[in-house]
């Protein structure tokens, strides 16, 4: 699916319905759609030891299945993480924020 079949409104609409919210994080060129992370697979992500290739690495590795598991464009996410170094970095923050780990407002009482 190319970028144009993907952004049309009946698309958008059956992410939406599936999903709840979905986003659109644009690095460069190239462009990711993604939903927010939910807790179980935060969870798994987190828990989950560095791969071999990753060892001693455990951040980018995560970063990597971060936007692996919440990407729903493109369909062939890992190449385009493969292919750019910082991609994974830049979305996997936005998926972070949006997913509720965003500043709150705490306050003394």
């Amino acid at each position: 699916m190319n970028i144009k079949e993907a952004l049309n409104q009946q698309q958008i609409d059956a992410w939406k319905e599936e999903h709840g919210k979905i986003f659109k994080t644009s690095v460069g060129d190239d462009v990711v759609i993604w939903r927010k992370l939910r807790r179980k697979e935060y969870v798994t992500i987190m828990s989950q030891e560095a791969t071999k290739e990753f060892e001693g690495d455990k951040i980018y590795a995560r970063q990597d299945m971060i936007v692996a598991t919440v990407a729903l464009y493109p369909e062939d996410v890992e190449t385009l993480i493969a292919e750019n170094a910082g991609l994974a970095t830049c979305v996997a923050d936005e998926i972070i924020l949006k997913s509720g780990f965003d500043l709150t407002n705490t306050e003394e009482l």
